[in-house]
């Protein structure tokens, strides 16, 4: 079998601010941002001006300086150490990965209520 020296796709920066955008704007937030009207479309892209494609820029650029596997961990492991990258990484999987698959609050008081 032939190898090929093809490098891996590679995200863009529009890519990478709508996956950042989806986070926020989904179909489960759109009843509430129903009543606000047109305040919702300019709060939408002054929040894309002022935080979406600064982030985006910004952690393609990390990204593009240290490839390797590991992202946010590994970014600030190289600024600040180990444990300020472990602490970094425990806060965002906290602030990311639980809070948008299953309400938090609820996993706390069922963890409380076993003991």
């Amino acid at each position: 079998m032939a190898s090929s020296n093809a490098s891996p796709a590679k995200i863009g920066v529009f890519s990478f601010v709508m996956i950042t955008a989806a986070v926020v704007m989904s179909v489960r937030t759109l009843p509430m941002t129903a009543q606000p009207g047109m305040m919702t479309i300019f709060l939408t892209l002054a929040a894309a001006i002022c935080f979406m494609i600064p982030t985006a820029l910004v952690s393609a650029e990390l990204a593009t300086a240290w490839p390797e596997d590991g992202g946010i961990f590994i970014w600030v492991r190289e600024a600040f150490g180990e444990r300020m990258g472990f602490r970094c990484r425990m806060d965002a999987m906290d602030s990311n990965g639980f809070r948008h698959d299953i309400n938090s609050d609820d996993c706390r008081r069922n963890f409380c209520l076993c003991f």
